[in-house]
């Protein structure tokens, strides 16, 4: 199974631009998403994980599906801190590839079985507030799901917007996830069912192991923010080559690989001499 990943599109109304009119995101999301349709193997699966509207406006939402309706995949998506988790809802659910279930409580939670895996993805904002939280009863569902996939005998994939462990980006970890450690405690008690936990939020591609779980941030198709580790540096950004992932599960391993894919394009594919 191939999963695209795409992260922070931080779409637009038609005609407008992002970060001060300097970035069009609407235009940075359909290269990304012609790369997808040009894929000789295309993806079984699309999730964005966050931010897909600038300023979680509904005229965003309807550019939104505008520019992802010649996609026919199956599609999951999680908010972010711009985003308006009830307009992101009615868009998704007005969306033909649109297959998830929402959880019954008043967050955006979703799940997903497709082929040997479960797709469960957690709400993590805070209305008007940058950072992000899961609430207790989140953590019930979620453990749940997990529970339910152990029965099931089905590897689970968990997403969320904002990263659980810290980057080193001072000015994104101040707006990180809070209070983690009841999402750490649930992962620890069905250690090893989760074989991916996918972010975005920090556009930059970021790896690590985090209470025994590969975790993947995103990175964002718009716009980049700048790598600075000093502590005491500001907010900055780049336009540095858009990039997706792409997750490859081999259900017959259980092992899943990511592929950092740039978008555009690039001289190739050449035959190999020896």
């Amino acid at each position: 199974m191939l999963i695209a990943q795409i992260s922070d599109t931080h779409i637009t109304a038609p005609g407008r631009k992002a970060l001060g009119d300097r970035v069009d995101t609407a235009q940075a999301l359909k290269r990304a998403l012609d790369h997808i349709l040009g894929m000789a193997v295309p993806p079984d699966t699309l999730i964005v994980t966050g931010d897909v509207a600038d300023h979680g406006q509904a005229e965003e939402y309807d550019h939104f599906r505008m520019l992802l309706a010649p996609l026919s995949l199956p599609l999951l998506a999680c908010p972010g801190n711009h985003d308006d988790p009830a307009l992101l809802k009615g868009a998704l659910a007005a969306m033909d590839p649109h297959q998830g279930q929402w959880s019954k409580g008043p967050t955006l939670d979703v799940t997903m079985d497709l082929g040997s895996l479960r797709f469960v993805g957690l709400d993590t904002t805070v209305d008007g507030a940058p950072h992000g939280q899961i609430r207790e009863h989140q953590l019930a569902w979620l453990d749940s799901r997990l529970a339910e996939a152990a029965f099931l005998e089905l590897p689970v994939v968990l997403f969320l917007h904002h990263p659980p462990f810290t980057t080193g980006i001072a000015h994104m970890d101040r707006m990180g996830l809070r209070e983690s450690d009841g999402l750490a405690t649930v992962l620890t008690r069905h250690q090893g069912r989760v074989v991916r936990l996918l972010c975005g939020h920090i556009h930059r591609h970021i790896s690590t192991l985090w209470h025994g779980v590969p975790t993947i941030v995103g990175p964002s198709t718009a716009y980049s923010v700048s790598l600075d580790l000093d502590s005491q540096a500001s907010a900055t950004f780049a336009f540095e080559t858009p990039t997706l992932l792409l997750h490859h599960w081999n259900a017959r391993e259980s092992t899943m690989v990511t592929h950092t894919v740039p978008i555009g394009a690039a001289d190739g594919a050449f035959p190999c001499e020896t």
